[in-house]
């Protein structure tokens, strides 16, 4: 597929939806509640109720239970990438059950990494599982993941469910840190970010943000340039456009899931332009990953 590059910023009436940003520092999972809004997992629907909610046999986080990410019919992964600061030891926690109408599910199993529980069948009470594996660099990226297959392929979300994910960081090499570091700071938005789209042309900007005291939430923000912001157009759950302010160096396209078939579109001034064809009656969402010494502000809009 082309793109050609929309270059006109037409800002006549539309309708935008924004949806508060959910923030993740180094060493920390996302949205390990499984909440609907929480974001942060790639490979799964986060809306839809009844057997939408897994729609074409995909999982659903959310919606089908809450607090739970629930697998169907079609063999599915679902997962995101956790930079590890140091070199530490990594357990991921999490529970898992089956249903009672579902007992014999044909796949489920948990990686970490390169460490993963193989294939096996949870039980229809709730399990508590780990895994653990060892990072050897600073900033190692590790990939949590959970793959799902129910028995009985019935329309819903019929299979494996996995709530309460979380992630225990020990580092093994223990260093002298200057007392600055304990002056800790969050990564916000001091400006929204926003999508507009006209027909089959789509706009999307990721914002202004700033640094906050991690301790004192009324402290001033003081405002910083992001190290990269990446851009991902999806429809239906497919990616169907992309975009980096630093052609995808500190964040790869793998992380996000981006092939070679995916258009690649130019940022300017933060903001990314696409004319995507075949799209003009498609429900698109844009989603920003704005990167900034290891913290990352994920941003959905639609």
């Amino acid at each position: 597929m082309k793109i050609r590059v929309f270059v006109s910023f037409l800002l006549a009436c539309s309708t935008l939806v924004f949806q508060a940003p959910s923030s993740f520092a180094a060493d920390q999972i996302a949205n390990g509640s499984f909440d609907s809004q929480g974001g942060g997992w790639i490979g799964a629907r986060y809306t839809g109720t009844g057997d939408a909610a897994c729609d074409g046999g995909a999982p659903n986080i959310g919606t089908w239970e809450a607090n739970t990410l629930a697998f169907s019919y079609i063999k599915s992964t679902v997962y995101q990438d956790v930079v590890i600061s140091k070199p530490s030891k990594v357990t991921l926690n999490y529970n898992v059950k089956n249903r009672t109408d579902q007992v014999n599910t044909l796949w489920f199993s948990a990686d970490l990494g390169s460490v993963s529980t193989g294939n096996f069948r949870p039980l229809t009470t709730l399990q508590s599982k780990s895994l653990t594996t060892t990072t050897t660099v600073a900033n190692q990226v590790l990939r949590i993941a959970f793959t799902g297959q129910d028995e009985r392929f019935w329309a819903g979300c019929y299979g494996t469910y996995v709530t309460s994910v979380s992630l225990l960081v020990q580092p093994t090499v223990e260093e002298i840190v200057p007392f600055q570091s304990y002056l800790q700071v969050d990564l916000v938005l001091t400006s929204n970010p926003n999508f507009i789209r006209y027909g089959e042309n789509y706009i999307c900007n990721a914002g202004a943000y700033g640094y906050r005291s991690a301790r004192m939430i009324d402290s001033p923000i003081e405002k910083v340039t992001l190290e990269s912001a990446t851009f991902i157009l999806r429809s239906n759950d497919k990616i169907i456009g992309a975009a980096s302010s630093d052609d995808f160096k500190l964040l790869p396209k793998w992380i996000f899931g981006i092939d070679e078939s995916v258009p690649i579109a130019k940022v300017l001034n933060s903001t990314a332009l696409w004319t995507i064809p075949g799209t003009a009656s498609a429900i698109v969402t844009c989603e920003i990953a704005g990167y900034k010494e290891n913290q990352i502000l994920y941003s959905q809009l639609r």
